[in-house]
């Protein structure tokens, strides 16, 4: 089971709209289990981000009551230049970070000034690599247009990236 929390709290916190009907809480590591001595398990905060199952003794319904992250939790950032034949700085691709929601689509595009299409991807781990059609090309100013969609909502970025020879 995964959910966003904004900060860690308690099992009986976190869980206390079922707490009645909970029988086991685990994650990859750790349980605990309602109907055994406290001391005996090693479960004792959920943790944002992380994922946990829980059993429950009969159907119930989950209610929680956190509030609606006010910024993008999820950013993308790009690099202003890139630089193929350095190790480092070999491909134009984004460094994600995410707190508490999940990338649903995503898709980059790299024009040239004129405004045709030479790259396009649908993959964050995919980079530009500095050619179009397998034909290296030349040092110059490119415009990066990328649009995701996330749990939290739909965002469009716009840039410039330098290719160096």
């Amino acid at each position: 089971m995964s959910f966003p929390l904004d900060s860690s709290q308690t099992i009986d916190s976190a869980l206390s709209s079922i707490w009645d009907k909970v029988e086991i809480v685990k994650d990859m590591d750790d349980a605990y289990v309602t109907r055994r001595d406290s001391a005996f398990n090693t479960l004792r905060t959920i943790v944002p981000g992380h994922g946990y199952f829980v059993k429950v003794s009969d159907s119930c319904t989950l209610a929680w009551n956190l509030p609606r992250p006010e910024k993008n939790c999820f950013e993308v950032q790009f690099p202003t230049a890139i630089a193929p034949g350095l190790p480092s700085f070999k491909t134009f691709k984004p460094k994600i970070t995410a707190c508490c929601c999940y990338l649903e689509t995503y898709s980059l595009d790299i024009y040239d000034t004129w405004g045709n299409r030479l790259f396009h991807t649908d993959n964050p781990l995919t980079g530009w690599d500095g050619t179009s059609n397998g034909a290296l090309l030349k040092t110059d100013s490119y415009i990066w247009k990328v649009n995701y969609t996330t749990t939290a909502g739909s965002y469009q970025k716009l840039g410039n990236v330098v290719l160096i020879r």
